[in-house]
Formats: structure tokens, C-alpha cells, sequence
């Protein structure tokens, strides 16, 4: 939560700017020191809070489904109808949903997590779900719009670290191939 003691000039612009300050962490006796400032100012309409809100889980399976919807035409021929069907199962197990979730510190995306769905991502294209010619930076230009390398390419061949939900994930992948 930032506060602010008087409004943002500038309009939306200044907003953004105003998120992008850095933060002071504020202890007890801090406000102990500059309670009667503080209340004088929300009296006077002059204090501002900017709470960081988290999106809730359908927000976030709705954001996701935007930004891989992006990649449906590399889906393998045999997965071109049915990678909507995977994400979906994909949303309804807890551990995968949990790597969707935008962490507390994002500083970039907070709509959902990135990094976890380049994961999922590169996992789906090892076992066929995604065209295996296409590299990650092929991958990520397609999810990103941009030219050249972000900070989210590398972690589309880094997998899923836990092995049992790794095999999860196989399995949904196999019993949807049959």
C-alpha cells in the first residue's frame, strides 16, 4: 500500500509513475510521528492509499487463456482442437493452477505468472502438445510481440521441477492423446 497526501497531477500517467516510485517501508512509530499530518490530510480529502490488488483465480485463468490463445495456431495438428481442453484440466488442478498465480513481490506481470506458463509452456511442446520446430525464442515472440530476447524465453525449457507434477501433466497430456 502506497500514500500519497495529495492527488495524482498528471492524470493516468502519473499514476503509472507513481507505482513505479520506490517504496518506503513504514514502521509503527513512523506513523506514530506523523499521525496528526496524516489525519489533517485525510480530513482535508488529501490522502490517497494505492492498494496493489490480486487478481482473483478466474481473472487469472481468463488472462491466461488470452495469452496462450496467442500460440493455438502452433498447436500439432492432433492438438489444434483440443490445447483449450488441456489449459482447462490444466486450471482445475490445484498444484499447476498454483504456478499461474502471480507471486506477492511481481514486479512485471501481476495478472498471472509468466514464468509458470512458459514452463507449462515448454513442458506441453516436449511432449507434442506445441510444434517441436519451434524454438523458444520463436515461442516467446509469439506470447510477447516483441523482437529479441525477454526475461521470460529461458524459462520455457526449464520444465517443471517437481517430477511427480511433471508426470501429472504427462498423464493429462497422454489420456487427452488416446
Amino acid at each position: 500500500m502506497q500514500c500519497f497526501t495529495r492527488p495524482p497531477a498528471g492524470g493516468h500517467k502519473r499514476c503509472i509513475e507513481m507505482q513505479k516510485m520506490a517504496l518506503k517501508k513504514v514502521r509503527p512509530q513512523d506513523l506514530v510521528k506523523n499521525v496528526e499530518q496524516l489525519m489533517e490530510a485525510a480530513q482535508e480529502g488529501r490522502l490517497y492509499l494505492a492498494v496493489n490488488e490480486v487478481p482473483s483465480e478466474d481473472e487469472v485463468k481468463n488472462h491466461v487463456r488470452a495469452y496462450v490463445g496467442q500460440i493455438r495456431p502452433l498447436a500439432t495438428g492432433g492438438w489444434q482442437n483440443r490445447v483449450d481442453l488441456l489449459w482447462e484440466k490444466v486450471f482445475r488442478h490445484p498444484e499447476l493452477m498454483a504456478m499461474l498465480l502471480p507471486k506477492p513481490r511481481a514486479r512485471k506481470c501481476r495478472n498471472f505468472d509468466k514464468y509458470g506458463v512458459m514452463r507449462l509452456v515448454g513442458v506441453m511442446r516436449s511432449y507434442g502438445v506445441y510444434e517441436n520446430h519451434v524454438n523458444d525464442s520463436q515461442l516467446c515472440e509469439a506470447l510477447e510481440h516483441c523482437k529479441g530476447d525477454t526475461c521470460y524465453r529461458s524459462y520455457i525449457g526449464m520444465g517443471i521441477e517437481s517430477r511427480p507434477l511433471r508426470r501429472e501433466l504427462k498423464a493429462m497430456i497422454d489420456k487427452m492423446s488416446t
